[in-house]
């Protein structure tokens, strides 16, 4: 418990016992007593945020194996050749631009138009 749940203990209508600290409703119980119903859908607003950035981080993630492991591996390679070129064409403008401070017009020309194609 924290300090507010240990100061709720000792109240009788929100009295947290052992049982209800244990299976994690302090948090609940705090935000209910002190902000009313507004603290509870705050609660519950951050329980569903966190599911689902959970969730959306495991389906990245699979896309990706599946993305770069299997379809770039198996399916079309020719697109990996394709993006390691571009990759290519991108660090070497970030070097001129590191080294000059600037990028010619002349060496984004051939970026994008590999990126059109």
């Amino acid at each position: 418990n924290g300090l507010a749940g240990r100061a709720l203990t000792i109240a009788e209508p929100t009295y947290i016992d052992a049982a209800a600290s244990g299976s994690g409703l302090t948090p609940a119980r705090v935000l209910s007593r002190i902000l009313g119903a507004g603290g509870a859908f705050i609660l519950l607003l951050q329980l569903f945020m966190a599911i689902t950035s959970t969730g959306s981080a495991e389906i990245i993630a699979v896309s990706s194996i599946l993305t770069y492991d299997i379809y770039y591996e198996y399916i079309n390679p020719e697109l990996k050749e394709r993006r390691e070129g571009l990759r290519k064409i991108f660090y070497t403008q970030v070097a001129d631009f590191e080294t000059e401070g600037k990028v010619p017009i002349a060496s984004v020309n051939p970026l994008m138009s590999k990126l059109v194609e």
